[in-house]
């Protein structure tokens, strides 16, 4: 089962490169694959550079950590940011 949701953000850097309109992909998601359960939030220029956190708890602790990341992260996104201001919340390099 995989929970996903994912936007488009305008950025004013290189994701090396940037998805059009200067723009990055922004994913949410609650993964669990048999005894494989996480929550990973992660951001990704149009090829191979992205950023991103994983979260690894049981399967009660990871839907409390997708709602977190959702209210607290991904739908408070700035209109426009940078890879600084990821760097800053403590994602690392993919």
């Amino acid at each position: 089962m995989i929970n996903r949701i994912e936007k488009f953000v305008k950025v004013n850097d290189y994701w090396y490169p940037n998805f059009k309109n200067d723009t990055v992909r922004v994913a949410l998601m609650h993964q669990q694959y048999g005894k494989y359960d996480f929550v990973r939030i992660c951001v990704w220029g149009a090829d191979d550079f992205g950023l991103e956190m994983d979260f690894e708890g049981t399967s009660e602790e990871n839907k409390l950590k997708f709602t977190k990341w959702k209210e607290n992260i991904y739908d408070k996104i700035p209109e426009i940011c940078n890879q600084e201001y990821f760097n800053k919340l403590g994602f690392y390099n993919a």
